[in-house]
């Protein structure tokens, strides 16, 4: 008997708990929702109810053409507070955002598909009384839909469409009209949405001239420079024209614009906060480039270390990461960034490098990629920096020989003066003055053995940097002395073939601050121009891919990493709701949930 009693008094102690599923959506504080695009009549509005556990199977991933696709949910910045004209403005960003995510699909049949499947599932929620156990079928065949804005190729529909009519009409008797006017008219479309789905039509142009006027209710509450902005924006995605990479910002929020495969463009949305060390760093940059060998007159600018936080997406697969984007991108907002490196970073680390050395450089990498996304704002607003001016493509056709010559500068000047620093926990984490070069080197691994296709300007500037580590640079002479005319003539020793660089034998710079300087402050000699061209140098003199990384290691690094990130991963940015001036950020119950908040 009290083991009865005892049973009884958990389970209701449990259920005062709350141990219940709840919608983080249908919370009572909500007053700004993500999504206006059409209203629906769904039923008896005062009924309450309790989603079903049965629908609300969580999807964490799928496959696509025998690709798997893994969802995260990303960290959100904190509840922040915004101005009224800056919460006003926010309002209207976010119903632009969520009519493109939910209009801007490969063509209007496949726009008609995901509002329906939208419809339909959004009803299943609301009625407890009628649950067809095919519901988490039709939920595992929207989720590529809505991610893809479209029919991926292959993708059919596991429940067969006589089932799925039954369903509609079912819900449509039982007073849920599916946002249809009348039984006939579901009953035609039903016929439109099973030559869609189930036979392979695609036809119908989308709107996107309209879509993009939706720009406007938004330029009347920013400033002059801020609208003109907006307005070339909103003349760009009416137009049938690649999309130019771009950010508007409008304090304190930037808007990116990406190209997107299909469908005009992806749009990411950030919002940022005054960020720390601001003033410690600006007086070490500041001293460091008053002293040889930085002392070339570079003019910095006036500006405030801001943290970026990813705060919506809208678009095409708008937050998809291929397997071979390597973890680790310093360009990235700082909560996507931080998630992606804790989330695989380490995995890759330990499938490459021993335990110790893995380690140490994974408590590092969190800092070090806040001081580099810090050292290439501030710095690359500068000015004077050695051979800068360049505007020849002679290293790559998507950068000038001046921004990679820039940027690989800046580079090396940063993890100089890290080494340099009586206390780098100042900026850095204690322990971690190798942490810059140890890094580039594990980047610059991967890209070589993974073949990247689309090489960002830090990827090379890795490349280049450790390569460049490994060269012979000129002796130095004493003032005075003339030239050898021969020097011309010798021919040059080719650099010995090493099976892996990442070695203290082959490579004690990595692993030893004195070596590592010195080297560090020859190779800002060459690209100063001291000594001739330094393109020139890059192209001809440093080691190759194949001097520093065998064929062999490059395929054995290819088949680790791909071991640990075989998939695509894709993060789900936290859903925005604003009440009185602050801003509520939530996640959904499943990576479906997402999509279908912007419906609602």
């Amino acid at each position: 008997m009290k083991k009865i009693l005892l049973i009884l008094f958990v389970l209701s102690a449990c259920k005062r708990s709350g141990l219940e599923l709840e919608d983080p959506m249908e919370k009572g504080d909500t007053t700004v929702k993500m999504s206006t695009p059409h209203q629906h009549n769904s039923g008896n509005p005062n009924k309450t109810t309790r989603p079903s556990a049965l629908v609300r199977k969580p999807l964490i991933s799928f496959f696509e053409k025998g690709k798997e696709s893994v969802f995260h949910n990303l960290p959100a910045a904190s509840t922040f507070t915004l101005a009224a004209n800056e919460e006003k403005v926010l309002v209207e960003i976010m119903a632009f955002l969520n009519e493109w995510d939910t209009a801007a699909y490969t063509s209007s049949d496949e726009q008609s598909v995901a509002r329906f499947m939208a419809d339909l599932l959004t009803t299943s929620r609301k009625d407890e009384e009628y649950i067809p156990s095919q519901l988490n079928s039709l939920r595992q065949y929207a989720l590529p839909v809505m991610l893809n804005k479209g029919i991926p190729e292959g993708h059919t529909s596991p429940v067969a469409f006589k089932k799925l009519k039954e369903i509609s009409l079912e819900y449509y008797d039982r007073g849920f009209n599916l946002n249809h006017t009348s039984r006939k008219e579901l009953l035609t479309f039903l016929g439109e949405f099973q030559q869609i789905a189930y036979k392979g039509k695609r036809s119908g142009l989308v709107d996107f001239v309209l879509l993009a006027e939706r720009i406007k209710p938004i330029l009347r509450l920013l400033k002059k420079e801020e609208a003109q902005a907006f307005k070339h924006l909103e003349k760009t995605l009416a137009r049938d024209v690649k999309v130019k990479e771009t950010a508007i910002s409008f304090a304190p929020f930037t808007l990116r614009v990406y190209p997107a495969a299909r469908t005009r463009a992806m749009l990411h949305l950030s919002v940022s906060f005054p960020g720390k060390p601001g003033d410690a760093l600006y007086k070490m940059v500041g001293e460091a480039l008053k002293a040889p060998p930085f002392s070339y007159g570079i003019v910095l600018p006036d500006r405030t270390f801001r943290d970026n936080y990813l705060i919506m997406t809208s678009g095409q697969c708008a937050l998809c990461f291929p397997s071979n984007e390597i973890p680790g991108d310093p360009t990235l907002p700082k909560n996507l960034r931080r998630m992606d490196w804790s989330t695989y970073g380490q995995k890759v680390l330990l499938s490459l490098f021993d335990k110790n050395t893995a380690s140490s450089l994974d408590g590092c990498v969190p800092s070090l990629l806040d001081l580099t996304e810090r050292f290439e704002a501030y710095l690359g607003g500068g000015k004077g920096f050695p051979q800068e001016s360049s505007q020849s493509h002679r290293i790559s056709k998507a950068f000038t020989d001046g921004q990679i010559l820039k940027a690989l500068w800046i580079r090396i000047f940063m993890q100089h003066l890290v080494l340099s620093l009586k206390n780098e926990g100042s900026i850095l984490k204690p322990g971690c003055r190798l942490a810059p070069v140890q890094f580039s080197a594990y980047r610059y691994m991967l890209t070589s053995s993974l073949g990247v296709d689309t090489l960002k300007l830090h990827h090379l500037v890795d490349a280049l940097f450790i390569r460049g580590l490994f060269a012979r640079y000129p002796a130095k002479k004493p003032k005075g002395t003339p030239p050898d005319p021969k020097a011309t003539q010798k021919k040059k020793t080719p650099y010995e073939n090493m099976d892996d660089f990442f070695k203290k034998e082959k490579a004690p710079f990595l692993f030893e601050i004195l070596p590592l300087k010195e080297r560090l402050e020859k190779f800002l000699e060459m690209l100063s121009g001291l000594h001739g061209d330094p393109v020139k140098w890059l192209l001809e003199e440093i080691p190759t891919n194949g001097n520093v990384l065998s064929d062999k290691r490059q395929k054995a690094v290819r088949e680790a990493y791909l071991k640990q990130i075989p998939f695509r991963r894709i993060y789900l940015p936290a859903q925005m709701n604003i009440r009185r001036g602050r801003v509520f950020l939530t996640h959904g119950v499943d990576a479906l949930d997402y999509y279908l908040s912007r419906y609602r």
